[in-house]
């Protein structure tokens, strides 16, 4: 019951989280943006008007324009007010930020002021982007409408003409309605001019500051990453010569609170559809993660790991801890300082309540006093960005940090195969963590901010990030095997019959996930990886030529990544197919299997196409290739290609399926798997054949089980020609019937065959549906024939020889001895 009461607890304060996040955004009436009319297209110059009707068509047209310019001129729009009202003072923030960060020092400056100033910068040039994209869409639809109008003045007046010519056939009435109609025109166009003059006005401003700003932020940007690349240089005095002034920490919070709320709003206005699926995803995952906790909780199911408890105890922090983690790097792009600290404290907060279930309890208090190290960093960053009380607090914490660290670097006296992967973690970073503090609370006192800042600051945050993270993979790990072991395996046969080769699958995918959410972390936390990082991606992008073909090493090295993993995707396409979704639909014998590989192939290439493309090779150049490869075809892959082609007309056609029993030649075997050159055959004997599929096409194929599994068996058998043939007939018949495997139809066939040396011979057909079976079937059919046969008092004659002699012997020879030949006879 207290953990039901935690959960609703967590879905009732969901949505007021989400009205905070709206209250941040402040002036909401920024955020909405009214839907613009659908703009004609820009009419080209229009012949004269020859007759009355044409005449009276166009100002139909023209009628119905002005009423729709008349109705969008008239209804407000408050997104476009909202801009023209926060335009002034936008305008004066910019220049004021534009103002103070060319006075700002950039060889004194130490990194954290770097980002803070880019932050602001940010800010203003999300606003200005968002606003500009509307105000291009007033104009997108306002100067079409202005030109239009101006060609429909032009025409009428032509059309009008004078009232003295005597040659016009366009009546008086109707010229006049012509005249005052573009007298009218004329009339709207002035206030559609004053208002496109307003948005063109307003789109080049916000176009002038906004390129201002990014100017600036790219020399800002530059000037990071060099002190980054020289964390020994000396930004600021030693500590102990405190400056002459210094803010008052309460105007140094309402500053910082102030530009944390300036940046949440502006992120919050840009980003809604965003944080609204980033919070769906969420409730949607903390409902299956309630499901799959009472799997855990069933009855028979043991919860052995301290992974399995935090699922069991904290279901929905677990989700909110990993979500936070990763769902930023999908959905959340580029976060501001409000949110990255909210991230960071919400880490802290779900840590500290699992820390029990996940270390012994003698290291519980060292890892609490690791979190609180990282909630005071957190917080003295996001508040207190001033250069001297920041260095004096990061001291004080590198302090703390080296007695928390040496307590964690203690051994641990539990058994090597009972430790936890956090505390094995933990303990190595732990030994190493201290000689790092130790340099940057040296740097700090001697001036050196930016070796200070990563030293310290980015040691605790990463203590903090693999605590979490690590966290995250033994979560996971135990969500994947509750869910094999429970609706996994209920719900899919692909989980059932493979639930190892599921899990560790399963498992490299979400650690590739949680790789890539911490490599994307990083640079974050220790900036001194950046330059490294963006050091790295120059030298892939840097490109070489070989003959005339232009390449990169990351070109090179996003066409392996990408034909990988489009071979990995299409064949875990191809296991779901097979296992699941394909054995669920009532297909003919050999469709599914024929469905799953073209969907393979056509994946591959899909696949190939798209590495390609993710390389840098235009398509369009790959009829070059597509020329070399038929010259190529024509001269030595004849039989490759027409092998790939005789495997496609198979998966067409399907002459010959997986499982089919074929003969080809002197070959007979079962069809194991047909694939892209060839198809392997299983013998009788149990050797394997590889077949290549042009001889399956090409060749004779006999194929016992192409329309169905039925075996004819042929039995012959001779009775003594003393026998009734009738009474033989019968016997056989009656023997036959109740045999197991035997088919109803046809039914058997007994007739009298023909008259043998040594019998009366007969014929039994029967057929068997159980084509696998035909061996044990046919035994069976002939055992029962003996036994009738001599129940019946039937006899089956031995093979008999009668021999005539030509010239018989003399009567009158004489006896010989018991074995010995007679002599032949004496002739004169």
């Amino acid at each position: 019951m207290r953990h039901g009461r935690r959960s609703l607890l967590y879905f009732l304060l969901l949505p007021l989280l989400w009205g905070l996040f709206w209250t941040a955004a402040g002036g909401a009436q920024e955020a909405e943006t009214a839907a613009p009319a659908p703009a004609p297209a820009s009419a080209p110059a229009e012949p004269a008007l020859t007759s009355t009707n044409e005449l009276v068509r166009r100002l139909d047209e023209v009628n119905a324009r002005l009423f729709a310019i008349n109705e969008y001129l008239r209804k407000p729009a408050p997104d476009l007010a909202g801009i023209t009202v926060a335009l002034p003072d936008r305008t004066r923030e910019a220049e004021s930020v534009l103002g103070g960060m060319e006075n700002l020092d950039s060889t004194r400056a130490d990194t954290a002021e770097l980002v803070i100033a880019l932050q602001k910068l940010r800010n203003l040039d999300r606003i200005f982007s968002r606003w500009r994209e509307r105000l291009q869409d007033e104009v997108a639809v306002l100067d079409p409408w202005g030109e239009q109008l101006r060609t429909d003045s032009t025409v009428l007046r032509q059309a009008a003409g004078s009232g003295d010519d005597p040659d016009s056939d366009v009546p008086e009435s109707l010229r006049l309605r012509v005249i005052e109609l573009a007298d009218e025109i004329d009339t709207v166009r002035q206030p559609l001019r004053r208002r496109l003059d307003v948005v063109v006005g307003a789109d080049v401003k916000v176009g002038q500051l906004q390129t201002s700003l990014r100017d600036l932020a790219g020399q800002i940007d530059a000037t990071r990453l060099t002190r980054q690349q020289q964390p020994l240089a000396r930004t600021a005095p030693p500590i102990w010569m405190v400056p002459e002034s210094t803010r008052p920490l309460p105007q140094l919070l309402q500053e910082n609170l102030g530009l944390m709320r300036t940046g949440l709003q502006d992120y919050v206005a840009v980003r809604p559809g965003e944080l609204t699926t980033f919070i769906v995803i969420f409730v949607i995952a903390c409902f299956a993660m309630l499901r799959l906790r009472r799997s855990i909780l069933a009855p028979g199911s043991e919860a052995t790991t301290a992974s399995d408890q935090l699922i069991i105890h904290h279901p929905i922090a677990v989700v909110l801890l990993i979500w936070v983690l990763v769902g930023p790097l999908i959905l959340l792009p580029d976060l501001p300082i409000a949110l990255a600290l909210i991230r960071g404290l919400i880490a802290v907060v779900l840590l500290w309540r699992m820390m029990p279930e996940l270390v012994a309890p003698d290291d519980v208090r060292p890892f609490r006093a690791l979190l609180l190290l990282a909630l005071g960093l957190l917080l003295q960053l996001g508040l207190l960005a001033d250069p001297w009380f920041g260095r004096v607090t990061n001291i004080l914490f590198g302090l703390l940090a080296l007695a928390v660290f040496r307590r964690l670097a203690r051994p641990d006296p539990a058994p090597v195969e009972a430790r936890s992967d956090l505390r094995r973690v933990t303990r190595a970073f732990a030994r190493i963590a201290p000689f790092a503090i130790g340099i940057g609370i040296v740097a700090e006192v001697a001036g050196a901010r930016s070796l200070g800042e990563q030293a310290i600051v980015g040691v605790v945050f990463a203590a903090l990030i693999l605590t979490a993270f690590v966290t995250a993979d033994a979560v996971l790990d135990s969500v994947l095997r509750a869910w094999i072991g429970g609706p996994g395996s209920r719900s899919l046969r692909a989980v059932r019959n493979w639930p190892d080769a599921v899990r560790v699958w399963s498992a490299r995918a979400y650690r590739l996930v949680l790789l890539i959410a911490l490599l994307s972390i990083l640079p974050a936390i220790l900036p001194v990886l950046e330059p490294v990082w963006r050091g790295f991606t120059g030298l892939l992008g840097t490109p070489f030529t070989i003959g005339n073909v232009e390449l990169s090493l990351g070109s090179v090295v996003w066409f392996v990544i990408s034909i990988v993993l489009a071979l990995l995707i299409a064949r875990f396409i191809r296991f779901m197919l097979d296992e699941d979704v394909l054995p669920r639909m009532s297909l003919a014998m050999g469709a599914a299997s024929a469905a799953s590989r073209l969907i393979y192939y056509l994946l591959v290439v899909v696949g190939i196409l798209f590495a390609l493309a993710v390389s840098g090779v235009e398509l369009s150049r790959l009829t070059l290739v597509v020329s070399a490869l038929s010259v190529g075809i024509g001269f030595g892959l004849q039989n490759i290609v027409n092998n790939f082609v005789s495997g496609i007309i198979l998966a067409f056609e399907r002459p010959v399926r997986e499982g089919d029993l074929v003969m080809l030649g002197q070959t007979t075997g079962r069809v194991q798997a047909i694939g892209l050159r060839a198809t392997w055959i299983r013998t009788l004997d149990g050797a394997e054949v590889v077949v290549p599929n042009a001889n399956l096409i090409s060749g004779e194929v006999t194929n016992w089980t192409l329309s169905d599994s039925n075996r004819r068996i042929e039995i012959r058998v001779g009775v003594a020609y003393s026998s009734d043939p009738q009474r033989v007939q019968t016997v056989l018949a009656e023997s036959l019937e109740g045999l197991p495997g035997l088919a109803e139809r046809p039914a058997p066939v007994v007739h009298f065959q023909s008259f043998g040396n040594s019998a009366l011979e007969f014929r039994i057909l029967l057929w068997t549906a159980d084509g696998d079976n035909l061996l044990a079937v046919e035994s069976d059919a002939r055992g029962r024939v003996v036994v009738a046969l001599r129940g019946a008092g039937i006899e089956i004659p031995f093979n008999q020889l009668d021999v005539r002699l030509l010239n018989p012997l003399p009567s009158d020879l004489p006896a010989t001895p018991s074995g010995s030949a007679p002599e032949p006879p004496v002739t004169g």
